[in-house]
Parts: structure tokens; sequence; C-alpha cells
């Protein structure tokens, strides 16, 4: 939803940036894949009063502790982490065999290996 929203922000029509987010979010999550387009499509629809209604059921918001975006209640503000699904998933994470199969560790890249041009820059050459 929070890409989906970025794109239509940006200006794409609906279908576009519904159809652009998913695909993004298929390629980012490990199969196989939480959400259905089917029930995205239900999300998006029911965010911003598409398709198959016109009211607006939930809506983005911003976890005031770490200012990531999820859906809630239409009208909701946050006023603290208690209901952030990531705040919830970082909690469970070191405990939560599921959890853990579901957002896999990933080496971070080498940075060894990338010339930053910052030696040149300290070194004057």
């Amino acid at each position: 939803m929070s890409l989906y929203r970025r794109l239509r922000d940006g200006g794409f029509a609906a279908a576009e940036a519904l159809v652009a987010a998913y695909r993004h979010y298929g390629s980012v999550c490990e199969p196989p894949q939480r959400i259905s387009f089917d029930r995205a499509f239900d999300l998006v629809a029911h965010t911003d009063g598409l398709w198959l209604t016109s009211v607006q059921s939930f809506s983005l918001v911003a976890c005031p502790t770490c200012h990531s975006e999820y859906l809630a209640a239409y009208g909701s503000a946050p006023r603290s982490n208690d209901e952030c699904p990531f705040c919830k998933l970082v909690q469970r994470y070191g405990t939560d065999q599921r959890v853990q199969a579901s957002f896999p560790v990933r080496p971070l890249p080498d940075l060894s290996q990338l010339d930053l041009g910052l030696h040149r820059l300290l070194n004057g050459r």
C-alpha cells in the first residue's frame, strides 16, 4: 500500500499503480507471497474507495516510533507503536521461527570491494 500510495501521489492511475506496486512486492518478498493480487486489489479498493466501494475503510498511517507506514482503520491516528505490525515483527524476530523464515537475514554487501573514491580524496590522489 505504501508504494501504491507513492505512485498515486506521483500521478499514476490507480490500476497502473496497483499493478506496479504488486509487481515490486512480488520481486522483494520470499515466495510464496502472503498477499495475493486479489487481496491487494481489495485493499486498494477499500483504502481509496474505488472499484468495489465508494467508502474508505482503511488509511495509510505512519508509526510514531519506527516511521513505517501501515494500514489502519480510516481516520486512525496512532499515538504509540502498540499497533505497528513492523515494531511487533522486530520484537518477535529473535524468538519466532515463522517470522525468521519469512524475513531471512541477508548478508550486507562487502563495501571494501567498492571504490568510493574516498581513499583518493583523503590522500589527495
